[in-house]
């Protein structure tokens, strides 16, 4: 039914806790699906450490995944490097329906109905449309709150002429990208770089209460992110990545740089059941 595909480097260097994202994927994708990992140059073994786990994985859970992990060499000087690893991934997808993850993203697994529901949306609701906006939640402090809520081109079809890259609109003459348009990850058209005819599952501006209550009764796909959640590793990862996005943008973008900058974030009950909470 669904591909998952992503994109990995420096994941044991970077301390993620990739093992349970793999998981939890594998447990969404119900003994079936795909997983593509473009994994680019890294400075560990994380190549090693996903095949190994992939294959723990499998025996574990006596999986039907098809597991298609491989290497990729693509400069972090490039600023286009992002979209490029996740559109190698994408292109070894073979389902209908595909979901870019990153490794510190999962799927709840009680919101089966919903994503199910996505389906529908795309052949039935939306005709014409080749991507839907999901919810998403950035966890912060603990599982239990969270700093914000938003929105991402997470599901779309598997359609040749789609690609993962900056938008048109964020491209500058000078090769740079502005990154207050661009994440340079957006779902595009390879030909026009214009973004995927795009429909939203829920008006953005309606309050996050609003919609964490349509999350709760089953109404509504949702990612949870939990990137925010390590403060030491989210500044190790916040040091690799500043560099990448000065050269993006052309000039210096601030960060939060210490665990103070971090401590002063504010954040908010969700009332979300445990994401690894199965569905019953």
């Amino acid at each position: 039914m669904f591909s998952i595909y992503t994109s990995a480097y420096n994941l044991n260097k970077m301390g993620f806790a990739w093992k349970e994202t793999l998981e939890n994927w594998v447990q969404f994708l119900y003994k079936t699906g795909e997983i593509s990992i473009a994994v680019n140059t890294s400075d560990d073994n994380t190549y090693e450490s996903l095949v190994t786990f992939a294959n723990e994985l499998t025996d574990k859970h006596a999986l039907g995944i098809d597991w298609k992990i491989f290497k990729i060499d693509i400069p972090y000087s490039d600023p286009f490097f992002d979209g490029k690893l996740k559109t190698a991934a994408l292109r070894q997808c073979t389902n209908r329906y595909c979901i870019l993850l990153d490794m510190d993203e999962v799927i709840p697994l009680w919101s089966q109905p919903a994503w199910d529901g996505v389906i529908g949306a795309l052949e039935q609701d939306y005709s014409g449309v080749e991507a839907l906006f999901v919810p998403t939640i950035d966890l912060f402090h603990d599982v239990n709150n969270m700093k914000s809520m938003g929105q991402k081109w997470y599901v779309h079809l598997n359609l040749q002429y789609l690609e993962r890259g900056p938008v048109g609109f964020a491209r500058r003459t000078d090769g740079t990208i502005d990154i207050t348009k661009s994440d340079t990850c957006e779902i595009i058209n390879s030909s026009t770089f214009e973004l995927a005819k795009t429909a939203t599952l829920v008006d953005p501006r309606l309050p996050n209460e609003m919609k964490l209550r349509m999350i709760r009764e089953g109404q509504l796909p949702v990612v949870i992110h939990l990137g925010w959640l390590n403060k030491e590793q989210r500044l190790r990862q916040s040091a690799f990545w500043t560099p990448v996005w000065n050269a993006r943008n052309g000039s210096e973008v601030e960060q939060s740089k210490t665990i103070e900058d971090l401590n002063s974030i504010e954040y908010v009950p969700h009332g979300l059941p445990p994401w690894n909470q199965k569905y019953e």
